[in-house]
């Protein structure tokens, strides 16, 4: 009798079987603002980087000799972080990179429509 009506709802049966009920979005930085490199190790930069992760995104930056790398996962971008440091027999210096956060955070297309009366 009573035993029944407790395990009814979220017991081991509940939703999803197993499944976690919520995800983790992880909002880290996966960016790396590398500089401290010369020019002519610049064709160098990339594949030095690359093999620490899949590569995402990358913008060289011709005036100040720097480069923002961006990898495919968080994970991959902190081993680079860890042991890109050493490239050509130098220290290079590396920063995690966040985009410019938008002020706007309401979509345009889901913008609430006005009452007509």
């Amino acid at each position: 009798g009573r035993g029944a009506l407790r395990s009814r709802g979220r017991g081991i049966r509940g939703r999803g079987r197993g499944v976690p009920t919520h995800a983790v979005v992880d909002h880290r930085p996966r960016a790396l603002e590398i500089s401290g490199f010369t020019e002519a190790d610049r064709v160098d930069l990339l594949p030095h980087f690359a093999q620490y992760g899949e590569i995402e995104d990358c913008q060289m930056e011709d005036s100040s000799l720097s480069a923002i790398i961006t990898y495919k996962t968080r994970a991959e971008a902190e081993q680079a972080a860890i042991h890109g440091v050493r490239f050509n027999n130098q220290e290079l210096r590396l920063a995690w990179h966040k985009p410019p956060a938008s002020l706007n955070t309401t979509d345009p297309d889901e913008v609430e429509p006005e009452d007509e009366e």
